[in-house]
């Protein structure tokens, strides 16, 4: 009988250590699933950080390209102001040339006529007053051509300017347009 009792204790005992073996292994497998699962948790929430960084830094850039998009509104405006000023000083200098060029120059046969007419009238008063006339209306001529010469000049400089301003208009142009993209093209991210 004892060696029956003897024999169930041992198998018994067996059996202990089996299922204590079995146990051991399930603890071992619950520690890594334990440990997988902490993992996946942890880059869940490293990833969620990451995109709320980024969605912070999209939206930081966003409202930058707003801003330069203002600053670009206000430089355009400026520029078309200037634009029109430039245009105005042109017109103006435009409408000071067609006078100037309309004004009959001096020919210089006729120039040579009225030389040659005042030396004839000799010596007196009147001829005096004939070499005065003459010589003021020579200074008259210089200055006239001395006008529109700078007239011209300055009708070259106002056109580059008006060109200057209107590259500029352009290039402001794209420039908001780009931006204005890449700020639809942010917001569909963020989205």
């Amino acid at each position: 009988v004892q060696d029956k009792e003897l024999d169930n204790l041992r198998k018994n005992l067996r059996r202990l250590e089996t299922d204590y073996e079995t146990a051991l292994q399930k603890i071992k497998e619950l520690e890594k699933a334990y440990q997988s699962s902490n993992e996946r948790v942890s880059l869940i929430e490293t990833k969620s950080d990451s995109n709320r960084d980024r969605a912070k830094r999209l939206d930081e850039e966003n409202i930058s390209l707003k801003r330069r998009i203002t600053e670009l509104d206000i430089s355009h405006k400026m520029s078309e102001e200037k634009g029109q000023e430039l245009q105005s000083q042109l017109q103006r200098a435009q409408e000071q040339i067609l006078n100037l060029e309309s004004a009959p120059p001096m020919e210089p046969s006729i120039q040579v006529e009225l030389e040659s007419f005042v030396e004839s009238a000799g010596d007196g008063f009147e001829a005096e007053l004939l070499k005065r006339d003459l010589e003021d209306l020579k200074e008259k001529n210089v200055q006239l051509e001395k006008q529109l010469r700078q007239a011209n000049d300055a009708k070259a400089q106002l056109q580059a300017q008006v060109d200057d301003r209107d590259k500029k208009l352009k290039e402001n142009d794209e420039s908001i347009l780009d931006l204005q993209r890449r700020i639809q093209e942010l917001t569909i991210r963020l989205q």
